[in-house]
């Protein structure tokens, strides 16, 4: 695994410290300041908290080419694009500027998701209904995709419907302050159909707690 610059990661490490220096666990997120500090966090990089083990995680489960949709700032393609052995491209609908790390993001978005049948769909962003996700999973020619949610993909009726049919799903890991704030889950699936199969390219195992 490289040394990561991940200052999404370091930036909430400080904002918790600083807290909980004055403030009990059980009490911090009823702090206005911790809550708005940690929104606005949250808006400058992903709704996904960048926990160094959710990124090991998200390496090893992706294929040597990743595109990302929905990426907002990508700072999970900047995170993903620092392994040697990735090449990650990051669409939106109206992608913005990074200001504080070097990606690019592009606005084809919708015309993209044909063109990458051998990559894996990472989304970290999308929001309870997943109406975004179910429209790319719909489009995408590619047989992985790794889903983050706020709540369960199987709460969301279309969703539900689309993944039942056409997914399985392979595993997940958690993203989150742990006790500090609700976490994420994310989602790994695999495509149930053979007539477009792409492997998984240059991967490592992962395991829980160890290297990649």
């Amino acid at each position: 695994m490289p040394d990561l610059d991940n200052p999404y990661w370091w930036a909430l490490q400080r904002l918790v410290t600083i807290n909980a220096a004055t403030v009990d666990s059980k009490t911090l997120r009823a702090v206005s300041g911790f809550n708005s500090d940690l929104n606005w966090t949250r808006t400058r990089y992903s709704p996904t908290i960048s926990d160094p083990d959710l990124v090991e995680w998200l390496a090893a489960v992706t294929a040597e080419r990743v595109v990302e949709i929905d990426a907002g700032a990508a700072y999970w393609s900047y995170l993903l694009n620092q392994y040697p052995n990735k090449r990650v491209t990051a669409y939106d609908l109206r992608p913005r500027r990074a200001e504080h790390y070097p990606t690019e993001i592009l606005d084809r978005q919708r015309l993209c998701l044909r063109n990458h049948p051998f990559a894996t769909m990472v989304c970290m962003s999308d929001r309870f209904p997943y109406n975004s996700t179910v429209f790319a999973l719909s489009k995408f020619t590619g047989s992985r995709a790794v889903i983050s949610c706020e709540r369960s993909p199987y709460d969301a009726t279309a969703l539900k419907d689309l993944l039942m049919r056409e997914w399985v799903e392979e595993s997940r890991m958690g993203s989150g302050l742990r006790r500090w704030d609700e976490p994420r889950v994310v989602y790994e699936f695999r495509r149930k159909t053979f007539w477009n199969m792409p492997t998984r390219l240059n991967m490592p195992i992962y395991t829980p707690g160890g290297g990649s």
